[in-house]
């Protein structure tokens, strides 16, 4: 009877490092391994998902000034920056707002209500908040950050609302850079 117990046992224990195991493959499919934030499949699927039910905008950013911290102190320590900035953005944001890093220095947030009015506000307190200095490596840092706003307009996929951030995060580069440019 001991046996049974044991074996039973043993079956749950696999079972549950199974399941465990499953769940840390999932999660690093999903995750950026850098910043632990959602990643570009995650981001465009939840979007997607989003732009079905809500009224939803995306908030493209891309760090001013990144470059040249990366060179100054090297790779390493560009990583440890990015993970700051990572985690300014999503304590900047609203509880349920979807943060992801896109790659390099390029991070994304898709926001749900609240229109465009919500979506300017959030830039503004992301400008705000990626300006101030970061405590980084042997100095201070101080960074900037360009952001491209597009609000969702039906029958438009994710990926489309993406791309109109993007083109308004180029302009934003271009024209007024360490600024915001809404998509019209």
């Amino acid at each position: 009877m001991e046996a049974h117990w044991r074996q039973l046992l043993d079956l749950a224990t696999v079972a549950f490092e199974r399941e465990q195991a499953q769940a840390l493959l999932v999660h690093a499919a999903t995750h950026d391994p850098l910043t632990g934030l959602a990643n570009r499949a995650l981001f465009f699927s939840q979007l997607e998902r989003m732009v079905q039910r809500v009224d939803a905008a995306v908030l493209y950013l891309d760090l001013d000034g990144f470059k040249a911290v990366n060179d100054r102190f090297g790779h390493a320590s560009g990583d440890q920056l990015l993970v700051k900035v990572a985690r300014r953005v999503s304590d900047t944001v609203r509880p349920g707002d979807l943060v992801a890093r896109l790659g390099g220095d390029e991070f994304a947030v898709a926001i749900s209500g609240g229109g465009l009015d919500l979506a300017m506000e959030l830039a503004a307190r992301l400008v705000t908040a990626l300006s101030a200095p970061l405590d980084h490596t042997r100095a201070t840092e101080s960074i900037g950050v360009s952001i491209g706003v597009a609000h969702w307009r039906p029958p438009q996929t994710a990926e489309e609302l993406v791309n109109e951030a993007d083109r308004a995060l180029l302009t934003a580069k271009q024209e007024h850079r360490g600024g915001v440019v809404v998509h019209a």
